[in-house]
C-alpha cells in the first residue's frame, strides 16, 4: 500500500483508496468504485456494498480499523457523495481504473497480479484464521460456497490427518 502512496501516477489517478477497499474487504474493483459515504456506519463500523453481479453480492460488511481511519480522513465528491471520485467529482470508469491498476503492478514489476489478487490474498487470511468457508463467501459476495473454495481457497491437509482417525 506503501507504493500506491508513493507512486506519482497512482496517486494522480487516484488508486490509493479503491485498493484500500479492495484489501480490507475483498471487494471487486467496481463495488470499490461505487461505494458512497452514505453507505458507511461509522457508529457501527460498517459498510454496505452494493453489487455488480448479483443480488446476493449485497451485503454489509465490519469495517476494519485500518481502513476506519483511511475513511474517517476521506473527502467524497460533492456531486452524488462517491467515496472514490475522479478528480472532478464523478463516478471513475471501472476499465479505465483496472487499466490504470494494470499499468501500476506492472511498473513495479507485480505482473501477475491483479484486483483479483486482494480478493484471493483476503480470502486466504480469512482462511488460515480459521474463518468458515461460508463466511468467507459472504465476505467476498459470492453465493455459492464452492465457488469460493474452488476458485478462493487452497487445498487442505484433509487426506494427512485422516492416519490421526481411529475408526
Amino acid at each position: 500500500m506503501r507504493l500506491l502512496r508513493e507512486d506519482k501516477a497512482a496517486v494522480r489517478q487516484g488508486l490509493y483508496l479503491p485498493c484500500l477497499l479492495m484489501k480490507s474487504l475483498g471487494v471487486r474493483v467496481g463495488e470499490a468504485l461505487s461505494v458512497r459515504m452514505s453507505h458507511i456506519d461509522l457508529e457501527d463500523r460498517t459498510i454496505l456494498i452494493e453489487g455488480t453481479k448479483t443480488a446476493g453480492s449485497r451485503r454489509v460488511l465490519s469495517i476494519p480499523p485500518d481502513l476506519l481511519e483511511e475513511l474517517l480522513l476521506a473527502p467524497s465528491s460533492p456531486v452524488d457523495g462517491l467515496l472514490c471520485p475522479t478528480r472532478t467529482g464523478a463516478k471513475r470508469d471501472l476499465s479505465n481504473t483496472c487499466r490504470a491498476l494494470r499499468a501500476f503492478f506492472d511498473r513495479h514489476g507485480f505482473h501477475w497480479a491483479s484486483s483479483h489478487t486482494f480478493r484471493k490474498t483476503l480470502a486466504t487470511r480469512m482462511d488460515e484464521a480459521g474463518f468458515t468457508a461460508r463466511e468467507i463467501a459472504d465476505q467476498l459476495g459470492h453465493s455459492k460456497i464452492s465457488m469460493t473454495q474452488d476458485v478462493y481457497l487452497g487445498r487442505n491437509d484433509g487426506p494427512e490427518r485422516m492416519k490421526d482417525i481411529a475408526f
